[in-house]
């Protein structure tokens, strides 16, 4: 074995961030069996490393007993991997991509010790024992890297690396290395006397202006050059002292080809790669187009702004597509349609309109607005079951009867029709499970919100509880008490394995999980005793904070309906004529608490209900 101590024929450099840099002239190449050389990282004529690499790793007993602070780096040549381990103190020997940060905690978290016998850990108590280093990191795929340093000077810790080519065969050829002269300060795998600038990157200011931001682990000065990209000349800003700068004077919509490189004392680091980037203003079409805030008769629709836009121009339709109404001269990047119906699905286009005429329609995007009432406006809890082994196969409730497979744990109905349920009734519900084979013993509940809050944890919610687990169809009655407010709202059927402590909102069980809407009508007090029954299908939001909405155009739109709220001791508190058959009232000015509404045709009482105010 040989064994070179690497003090001659080197230049060191140190660098405005106190980089110590040493190039190995000419590089050495270590051939042959076993090699190795003594490295001394900060050139003070003591060894910091011992790099070998033989055909089998072993345990440099008399290496460490001559020089116990010696770290010690072997090179498999079998396996091709780099090794490392830790002598009386810390060694971090770790294979490093050219940039890539050297004495950071995230860059080192190699667990010190030895590997004995293929065990973490232990003792290698003498010369000749079984002992490896631990643990390995692969050099494949860098047949030239960086070594990821970490020694003392003085009592202090420096950070450093040492590049050097791997071939297959034997042998290894070191090139140069460096350390950062500031204790505990990072540095970058082939850091120099000064960096390469890097992570260049373009943003647009305006048609005409760009700015450029970038990254230096030392530089304080750079150049910047630009030219449009297939030219051959280069402009060059020079002498700049920050990380980002303006370039203004392009050519709007054009292609630019971008550099950066960066000076220390002088030097010049060598350009960055090319980061091309197309200036704005051309004529595009909207991009990011994107629904806002959508409200009962209401949407918001955004899009990013194209800079050579005079203005915009939009569309929207009710029909999906096949009657369009048209909105031009739009001077923002963004839109408010209103005056829309409620509880309807919309699709809107945007295009962009500049000086040379206007561009084709962007892609299309798709919003429902409110007012479809509490079972499809409001946000419910999730309640999601492992559906794969038993699954609800059948509800049937009124004129509800819907047979399914598995839904995975979860199925959403509630856009496949209604029934009527009658407040203060019991109503007849049968409830099945389905098996791909073996028949478990299931508990099945429903809940229905009766207040039409969002959630399932009031009075009476819990609707209907099967009393027992069963493995075939069950019949009961699903029970809708007085006081239940009338309107649209949400029923969920829960169907649990061998559990009966399930609630509308519980995860992760043996079962599956069905929602439906419901429509609740107050038979008992009058409401729909003429064939208008139980077509007032929207009150929202309630409980209400700030206004509340009624929509009566299923009983009529005519200029006799009208509408009075009273309060809990019977006073008028609000009065409207309901215009088209829909009346909004503003409820931040009343008190918390429960109202009662009451809607008339030609002062015949159609319509009656409750509601809550709750700030």
């Amino acid at each position: 074995m040989k064994h070179a101590l690497i003090l001659l024929s080197v230049i060191a450099t140190q660098a405005q961030a106190q980089i110590i840099y040493t190039d190995v002239i000419p590089d050495t190449n270590y051939g042959g069996t076993n090699d190795s050389c003594y490295l001394d990282l900060d050139n003070n004529g003591q060894a910091d490393y011992l790099i070998i690499r033989q055909a089998v790793p072993f345990y440099c007993h008399t290496c460490l007993m001559a020089s116990p602070r010696l770290r010690v780096l072997i090179f498999p040549m079998a396996t091709n991997v780099i090794s490392g381990f830790t002598w009386l103190s810390q060694q971090f020997p770790q294979c490093h991509q050219y940039g890539q940060v050297i004495g950071t905690n995230l860059s080192y978290s190699m667990t010190n010790g030895m590997m004995r016998d293929g065990t973490p850990g232990g003792s290698c108590p003498g010369f000749g024992s079984a002992c490896v280093p631990w643990p390995p990191f692969s050099w494949a795929g860098f047949p030239e890297g960086y070594l990821g340093l970490r020694f003392d000077i003085a009592g202090a810790t420096h950070y450093g690396w040492a590049r050097l080519s791997i071939p297959s065969a034997s042998g290894f050829t070191l090139k140069d290395y460096a350390y950062n002269g500031v204790p505990d300060e990072p540095i970058a795998a082939g850091e120099t006397q000064c960096n390469v600038p890097f992570a260049l990157a373009v943003n647009p200011v305006d048609s005409n202006s760009v700015n450029l931001t970038w990254q230096t682990f030392s530089t304080d000065t750079f150049d910047l050059r630009y030219r449009p990209t297939g030219t051959t000349t280069w402009s060059v800003i020079d002498t700049i002292t920050t990380t980002n700068f303006i370039v203004a004077g392009l050519t709007g919509c054009m292609e630019y080809e971008f550099q950066v490189e960066g000076l220390c004392d002088g030097l010049p680091s060598g350009y960055s790669a090319s980061f091309i980037h197309n200036t704005d203003g051309c004529c595009s079409v909207p991009s990011s187009v994107a629904v806002g805030v959508v409200g009962v008769t209401s949407g918001n629709v955004a899009w990013g702004g194209v800079t050579a836009a005079y203005s915009y121009d939009a569309r929207i339709s009710a029909d999906g597509g096949t009657n369009w109404a048209l909105t031009t001269g739009i001077t923002t990047n963004h839109y408010e349609f209103t005056g829309l119906d409620s509880c309807t699905t919309y699709v809107v286009q945007v295009r962009t309109v500049c000086n040379g005429g206007t561009t084709d329609w962007s892609t299309t995007v798709t919003f429902k607005t409110s007012g479809c009432g509490a079972c499809l406006d409001l946000p419910y809890c999730p309640s999601l079951g492992y559906g794969s082994e038993e699954w609800i196969a059948h509800v049937m409730v009124g004129t509800l009867n819907n047979v399914s497979g598995s839904n995975g744990g979860y199925g959403d109905f509630t856009a496949s029709g209604s029934t009527q349920l009658e407040i203060g009734q019991g109503h007849p519900i049968t409830l099945a499970p389905g098996y791909p084979g073996e028949i478990y013993p299931e508990y099945f509940k429903v809940f229905v919100d009766l207040d039409q809050d969002g959630d399932f944890n009031g009075p009476g919610e819990l609707a209907y509880n099967a009393g027992d687990v069963v493995g075939w169809p069950i019949s009961g009655t699903l029970n809708i008490p007085v006081g239940a407010l009338h309107g649209s709202t949400r029923m969920r059927v829960l169907m649990m394995y061998y559990y009966s402590n399930g609630t509308g909102c519980t995860n992760e069980y043996d079962g599956e999980t069905e929602d439906y809407c419901v429509d609740l009508v107050d038979l008992i007090n009058g409401v729909g005793e003429s064939p208008t029954a139980g077509q007032l299908h929207l009150l929202y939001p309630n409980p209400s904070d700030r206004e509340i909405f009624f929509d009566a155009s299923g009983i009529g739109a005519g200029a006799s309906l009208r509408i009075d709220v009273l309060d809990g001791i019977g006073r008028t508190v609000a009065s409207k004529n309901m215009d088209q058959g829909r009346a909004t009232f503003t409820t931040s000015s009343l008190a918390d608490g429960l109202y009662v509404y009451r809607i008339t045709d030609s002062g015949v009482e159609v319509a009656s209900g409750k509601f809550e105010v709750l700030h």
